[in-house]
């Protein structure tokens, strides 16, 4: 089961550069992407990047752009993009797969959802809700004392595929 996919990192960034709320929630997070930075630091001391140009970041793009690359080795920013980009590779999926997505979600826009490659699939299943936002899926007005969708949804989604796991072996050796 996955949760909140990264369809599409292009639009995904682009999404979260948009003004004013996305904006705001892109430079929080880069900023909090700064404090783990600093925090460890010393871990990254020797590492291929430039702890002064990663500082000027204002945006995850440009987070990416000099740190993630260089840490990770991608060639440059479009090949990160592409490479944790999965809109394009759901037919290399050959195990059932449930995916999980809301349609507000800031970080994957509505249409950078593969609805369609997910409906020729015989794996891989998308549920959009219409809210949900970026792995929140709260509900109600005290959204925390109480169960949530996504709870309820994970614990049904993975006790079926233990009460089914013979079924599912099975489907999965038939078309591998």
């Amino acid at each position: 089961m996955l949760i909140s996919v990264p369809w599409n990192v292009f639009k995904g960034t682009e999404s979260i550069e948009k003004p004013i709320f996305n904006l705001l929630l892109n430079k929080h997070l880069v900023r909090e992407l700064f404090k783990i930075l600093e925090r460890l630091k010393q871990s990254f001391a020797s590492g291929p990047w430039d702890y002064d140009q990663v500082k000027k970041s204002r945006t995850i793009r440009e987070f990416d752009a000099t740190f993630t690359v260089k840490q990770f080795g991608f060639k440059d920013i479009d090949d990160y993009y592409t490479q944790a980009t999965m809109h394009e590779k759901l037919h290399l999926i050959k195990i059932p797969l449930l995916c999980l997505n809301a349609a507000d979600d800031p970080f994957q826009p509505f249409d950078a959802v593969p609805l369609e490659a997910a409906r020729i699939s015989k794996f891989v299943a998308i549920m959009m809700t219409a809210r949900g936002g970026h792995i929140g899926f709260l509900e109600g007005i005290w959204p925390l004392v109480r169960d949530q969708y996504i709870s309820r949804v994970f614990a049904q989604y993975f006790g079926a595929v233990f009460r089914n796991e013979a079924d599912i072996l099975h489907i999965t050796e038939q078309y591998n």
